[in-house]
């Protein structure tokens, strides 16, 4: 996911709610996944601001290393 390739996707789907085509239970514990095989209901808020943060800081953590690396080789040089 930090490299950025279809992250939106897995935001997407933690974020479902149920639906007519996506059904899913308010609470789960694991006799009922094991016996149902049914998914628990996301969370838009907090799906939707954790990707959206992580993005943001991965993106930001990638580009000073790169600058760090850009600015070590101009200072050996």
């Amino acid at each position: 996911m930090a490299t950025g390739e279809s992250w939106h996707e897995l935001m997407y789907d933690c974020a479902r709610q149920k639906s007519i085509v996506f059904e899913c239970l308010d609470t789960q514990d694991y006799f009922s996944m094991k016996e149902f095989g049914r998914m628990e209901c996301g969370n838009q808020k907090i799906a939707y601001l954790f990707f959206i943060s992580f993005m943001i800081i991965v993106s930001f953590v990638f580009l000073n290393l790169f600058i760090a690396i850009i600015l070590e080789s101009f200072n050996t040089s």
